[in-house]
């Protein structure tokens, strides 16, 4: 499946034209934990932030806040103001990308010239004029990504991978110029916002309305609260919460597991190390589950924990459900808020104040911190020796949305939302990767139905149609390494 981020392989195994079940692999090696064993604490924001391309901003934003807490360092204003406008830029950036970049191409009929030509695809219902306008708005949302990559490196020095996010703050002072830069390029990716993303949403709603129902999955969200404030960083702006059986309650770490068995790790405890051969094992990401349960992250349950957890409030669309279309229309909802929450703390900045407070020792050798990735709820831990990392965990929002089944066989989010689908035409599953891309996954995969009896067809969503004789088996294989950092392990 080509338009996702990383590798990533979706099978479905197809009953007459419903799907029954459902494997999300992720087949990519990393190793990011193994290689933070012996750097230096100061270390954690900038080899994070190479897991991630494109939300590399919230790995440094996650690897500078456990170093902060290791040292106990307490941000100065300017500080803490300036991570949380570079994370907001990037969420803005990455959100853009997604819509028109990733998905709009499953719903809209691009023109058959490049870079668009050998598209497959099908059930396209919006009209001419409809169609020229997202074609048009396509190209320009290059353009306001764009703009938000520029809005980050003003003050992150560079983007992706930033060189301004330091534990104690950001690196890059305050300067009359750079708040009018941003403040220009805000306010334009405001006016795409309200003029092309939020009306052609609205417009593929309207179109899709089977879409509300079809990618659904029961409504288990989880949000650790989107930005987080003050010296310390340890006061969300939004609220926080696991949402399950129609209440939230509070966040324990304590209740998350990483399950294994259907993992390319053996099940030794209290280092699992990797086992490539394992019988059953289908993927090297690990099924982290809170209270057994599989939790969806991202913009969707950020905006269903907030919901859920406050008075009704004013909303653009109505919902939210758990279904294909909600989640798209989250991210878009989500992405004007945050545009005005970064532009009221973009005038806050004090020109000429500090940025940066660093204590010179470390203070606490074990910290654990949740915070908000542009894709979900994102959890680094770090256990130090002296001042150099003895251990380092990460739990990816893609770990929990494309994590395979659990320990008891319970299927994860992604494959929740895939089975049950009825296909139009199994022959042109465009159900599949319409689903599977809502939930903007950080890997590239191909979708595979399996016809008993028949042997194996291979259908690349959004590519020319291949048949192939292979199995199951993924050839591709990965491990991340430290799992049993910062929570316990599933039965």
């Amino acid at each position: 499946m080509t338009r996702v981020s990383g590798l990533l392989s979706i099978e479905v195994v197809v009953d007459g034209n419903q799907v029954v079940d459902a494997r999300a692999s992720g087949g990519q090696f990393r190793g990011f934990e193994m290689m933070m064993r012996g750097r230096h604490v100061t270390d954690a924001p900038y080899f994070t932030e190479r897991v991630c391309g494109i939300c590399s901003a919230a790995h440094g934003y996650a690897g500078a806040l456990v170093a902060d807490r290791a040292y106990h360092n307490e941000l100065p204003p300017n500080g803490w103001i300036l991570r949380n406008f570079i994370l907001g830029a990037e969420i803005l950036q990455n959100q853009i990308r997604h819509f028109y970049l990733l998905s709009l191409p499953d719903f809209v009929e691009f023109p058959p010239v490049p870079p668009f030509q050998g598209v497959v695809g099908g059930d396209y219902r919006l009209g001419v004029a409809a169609t020229g306008r997202m074609v048009a708005n396509y190209i320009r949302a290059v353009d306001a990504s764009r703009k938000c990559h520029e809005m980050m490196a003003a003050f992150a020095g560079k983007a992706p991978h930033a060189h301004g996010m330091v534990p104690g703050g950001v690196s890059v002072p305050v300067t009359a110029d750079r708040v009018l830069k941003c403040s220009s390029l805000l306010e334009e990716t405001i006016s795409f916002l309200d003029d092309c993303y939020l009306p052609d949403v609205e417009t593929l709603a309207g179109a899709y309305p089977d879409y509300f129902q079809i990618g659904s999955r029961p409504a288990r969200f989880y949000s650790s609260g989107l930005f987080r404030v003050g010296p310390r960083m340890d006061t969300p702006l939004t609220p926080s919460g696991v949402l399950y059986d129609g209440r939230v309650e509070p966040v324990d770490p304590l209740f998350i597991q990483e399950h294994l068995r259907r993992s390319w790790f053996d099940e030794g405890l209290p280092h699992p190390a990797p086992d490539p051969d394992k019988p059953l094992a289908y993927t090297w990401s690990t099924a982290p589950r809170y209270r057994g349960m599989a939790l969806e992250v991202g913009p969707l349950a950020r905006r269903a924990v907030c919901e859920a957890s406050g008075p009704p409030g004013r909303t653009l669309f109505p919902g939210p459900g758990t279904g294909t279309m909600d989640r798209l229309i989250a991210r878009a909802v989500e992405a004007r808020q945050i545009a005005s929450l970064i532009w009221d703390l973009l005038k806050t900045l004090e020109p000429g104040a500090p940025t940066v407070a660093q204590n010179p020792s470390v203070a606490d050798p074990f910290v654990s911190i949740t915070v908000e990735a542009p894709r979900g709820t994102l959890q680094h831990t770090m256990l130090v020796a002296g001042e150099e990392i003895a251990r380092y965990n990460i739990i990816t929002p893609s770990a929990w949305n494309f994590s395979p089944h659990d320990n008891c066989g319970n299927p994860g989010p992604a494959e929740e939302a895939l089975i049950g689908t009825v296909l139009a035409d199994p022959g042109c599953p465009v159900e599949v990767g319409r689903i599977v891309r809502a939930f903007d996954p950080c890997m590239s995969c191909a979708t595979h139905v399996i016809r008993p009896g028949r042997g194996v067809k291979v259908l690349a969503v959004g590519q020319p149609v291949g048949v192939a004789s292979s199995g199951h088996d993924t050839t591709q294989r990965g491990v991340e390494d430290a799992r049993d950092l910062g929570c316990s392990r599933g039965p």
